[in-house]
């Protein structure tokens, strides 16, 4: 008599895990809210175990959901502020973001979690512009700034991997990524604290610490969902504390619309007008290399290497120029959402569009873009001042994990120029911050004599295994922990 096949299909943890590991990086069964995995037994039944795989899938999305909606809420603040500061259309501004990430997202094959907002470097150029021509000239201005991206996209994209790490070894990464956090902190503290508008200076504080507090504990003693969505908790009690201190205006959500098309500009073109934008790209474009290296330092991976240059830079030109056609600011590679990246450790890119799915949708809808601006600004400060914090730490990071040696005279000299001229606010004509710290710590690379350190270092495994190092990261001797065979090998220095 032949054997009935089971109704049963073995479901052990490992499974499971597999299922997790491929999504978010949600690797533990705690995170993805699932307790009872055994079901009967050593077994679970086949319609049980498609509810629970059901239930595994519903809970990714929904925290690729929020995870979105963090995102964009931590980009959303400078986003509009820039057309607000230069008389450009909010709505427009998100539109040209959100279909920029999209572009950027499409030209380097969805690989890179990056997503992009308006630029603040041209904010005095757009300024002049649209007092003195209007708007769509300087729409024009952007258009160009688009064309100069596709154009460094064919020049600095074609360099080999290996001359881009000789021209940005560890020592300027990492400082370079300090400084994009550390410019960014007291820019944040004195617009979105001390200078915004709304209650006393004290409410202010209190409103934002209390932002930072509610981020801190759920980030550091919430699991799962709560734990990776800690930038939403965090807004959310800022947000109800400045709402019962009547720090909240909700006439703007009461008298907008649900649905409203954005008003298009148009580009017109001035020649003084592309010079002076063309003239800020060349500059612009070292902060889009500083931030693309800034994410592959938090997410742990060698972007430069992977997807090029000449993908990101292409991608953020051709956004640039979609941006610039429909009357938006020009677009740029966000630190803010580095720092989300480094405080919730989930780096799928699927994340990034769907915030970018979110600011298309919100462009078109009155009341989401009114409500969105009802957030009081030093809530905003409050939860930045953990994120760009956490930018400048994985800067520090990369310094330790790539092994500087900051008692070589030659580093110490690049980085304590580079920290000084990037974050004392001193200006070289249009060059300043992180530009100009990139700029000094090139040449210094490239001009100060390389030192021939013999210190070397000892790194010795879990296993008991011994290398023995020189400066230059060449192996002179490994030591091995079972048998105690020694291999010697020559070192460079010699």
């Amino acid at each position: 008599m032949s054997k009935k096949p089971s109704r049963f299909v073995a479901a052990p943890k490992e499974q499971y895990k597999q299922l997790l590991e491929g999504d978010l990086g949600l690797t533990t069964l705690e995170q993805a809210g699932v307790d009872n995995w055994e079901g009967n037994g050593s077994a679970m039944g086949v319609s049980e175990k498609t509810s629970r795989r059901r239930h595994i899938r519903s809970v990714f999305m929904l925290t690729k959901i929020l995870l979105g909606l963090t995102h964009l809420t931590a980009a959303f603040g400078a986003t509009v502020l820039v057309p607000m500061l230069t008389g450009f259309n909010p709505a427009i501004a998100l539109l040209g973001a959100g279909i920029g990430t999209l572009i950027f997202h499409w030209m380097t094959g969805k690989k890179i979690p990056v997503f992009l907002g308006s630029s603040f470097a041209f904010i005095a150029i757009m300024q002049t512009t649209v007092a003195t021509l209007g708007p769509a000239y300087a729409a024009g201005g952007v258009v160009t700034v688009g064309l100069m991206y596709v154009l460094y996209a064919f020049t600095i994209g074609r360099m080999k991997p290996s001359t881009i790490k000789r021209i940005f070894p560890p020592v300027i990464t990492g400082t370079m990524i300090i400084v994009i956090g550390m410019t960014l902190a007291p820019t944040i503290i004195n617009n979105n604290i001390i200078g915004a508008d709304g209650g006393t200076l004290a409410l202010r504080w209190i409103v934002a610490l209390v932002s930072l507090a509610v981020t801190v504990l759920f980030n550091n003693y919430a699991k799962g969902l709560m734990k990776q969505t800690s930038i939403l908790f965090g807004i959310g009690a800022g947000y109800i504390l400045s709402a019962l201190l009547g720090l909240v205006d909700f006439t703007p959500i009461l008298n907008a619309s649900w649905f409203a098309i954005p008003q298009f500009v148009f580009p017109k073109f001035n020649l003084g007008v592309m010079i002076s934008f063309a003239a800020i790209s060349a500059v612009v474009i070292l902060e889009h290399l500083g931030d693309i290296l800034a994410v592959g330092n938090v997410v742990g991976k060698d972007y430069v290497k992977d997807v090029g240059y000449k993908k990101t830079i292409l991608g953020d030109g051709l956004a640039t120029l979609f941006a610039g056609l429909i009357g938006a600011p020009v677009n740029t590679t966000y630190s803010e959402n580095a720092g989300v990246l480094a405080l919730t450790k989930n780096f799928d890119p699927l994340i990034i569009r769907i915030a970018a799915a979110f600011a298309i949708l919100i462009a078109f809808c009155g009341k989401l873009t009114a409500f969105l601006g009802t957030i009081p600004a030093f809530v905003i400060g409050g939860i930045s001042i953990m994120l760009f914090g956490s930018i400048a730490a994985v800067g520090i990071k990369t310094l330790v994990n790539d092994r500087v040696d900051l008692s070589s005279t030659r580093n110490l000299t690049i980085v304590a120029i580079m920290l000084v001229f990037g974050l004392s606010g001193v200006a070289i004509g249009p060059i300043s911050g992180m530009a100009l710290a990139a700029i000094l710590g090139i040449a210094l690379n490239l001009l100060l004599p390389k030192e021939e350190n013999k210190k070397g270092f000892i790194i010795k495994d879990q296993n008991g295994t011994v290398l023995k190092m020189d400066a230059s990261g060449s192996i002179v001797e490994m030591r091995t922990g079972d048998n105690g065979v020694v291999v010697t090998t020559k070192s460079r220095s010699e």
